[in-house]
């Protein structure tokens, strides 16, 4: 038995827009959660088209000692113990006209096509480029992707991993019951002619207090000297029979996708103010 472990919690955007805030004050909230050798990813926003990532890293510290992997991932080492460290990973939520995806460690300044008339397929070839792992996020929930694949399933060849369970879709939407069940269960089900994925649970922050709420147990322990490589590993060691070990808190996501859909109603609401004002 694989007693290495670390958590991970790789879908978050640290706010609707633009982070503005402290940098430590994030990493001391991701160490308290995740602990030492864990993972954090930083998205950037579908909607904002940004580079959150390189924004974020670009913050000074008091704290902490910031060591780049290839433009992929920041370790971020304690300057009071060398022992107590984090990685920060590059991460870009994509949306297409099929569907969001995640696509995680991937290069800096990377650029992908979003909106609903994007290309998936044009999304998977940038990432196999650089060897990123891409995951399917909220399936059957909105923007998700579940559908198009329970009808082609054979794409699932392309990924690296689903979210068995997405913090926020412990909301509950009108027309989609149950998002996160219906995840694990088609996990489930496609693993067995599927095993390149892996099942993974992340928060999908939108708020400080939200970071590694709910993350993923993943086996092993992430190798800045390769990086790719060990990450790799850690998602494929997700499998079904592994879905209770990880960390689940469905209040804080319910709390989370609640705070989320207000921030969604209130952009709306200034873009379509915006647009009548401009006619």
């Amino acid at each position: 038995m694989n007693d290495k472990y670390f958590y991970a919690d790789l879908h978050g955007h640290l706010g609707m827009w633009k982070y503005k805030g402290s940098f430590d004050k994030v990493i001391d909230i991701a160490l308290k959660r995740l602990g030492t050798g864990g993972a954090l990813g930083v998205d950037s926003d579908p909607v904002c088209n940004d580079f959150r990532y390189e924004d974020f890293i670009s913050k000074s510290s008091e704290k902490y000692i910031k060591e780049d992997i290839d433009g992929r991932a920041t370790r971020v080492i304690d300057r009071g113990d060398s022992s107590n460290l984090i990685y920060i990973i590059n991460g870009h939520e994509v949306e297409t006209r099929i569907g969001h995806f995640l696509v995680s460690a991937s290069e800096s300044y990377t650029s992908f096509h979003k909106g609903k008339e994007a290309d998936w397929e044009k999304m998977i070839e940038i990432a196999n480029k650089q060897n990123s792992p891409v995951f399917i996020v909220h399936s059957f929930s909105l923007w998700g992707a579940g559908k198009f694949f329970e009808e082609k399933e054979h794409h699932l060849n392309l990924f690296q991993g689903i979210e068995a369970a997405n913090a926020n879709c412990y909301f509950p939407l009108p027309g989609y019951p149950r998002p996160n069940n219906r995840s694990a269960e088609f996990f489930k089900r496609v693993y067995p002619f599927h095993s390149n994925l892996g099942g993974v649970v992340f928060q999908d922050n939108h708020k400080l207090y939200e970071i590694g709420r709910n993350a993923t147990r993943m086996l092993g322990s992430l190798d800045p000297n390769n990086f790719i490589q060990s990450l790799s590993a850690g998602i494929r060691s997700c499998t079904p029979d592994r879905l209770e070990e990880h960390k689940y808190s469905p209040f804080w996501g319910f709390i989370g996708g609640t705070h989320h859909l207000f921030d969604n109603i209130v952009y709306e609401g200034i873009s379509l103010f915006k647009k009548i004002k401009g006619n």
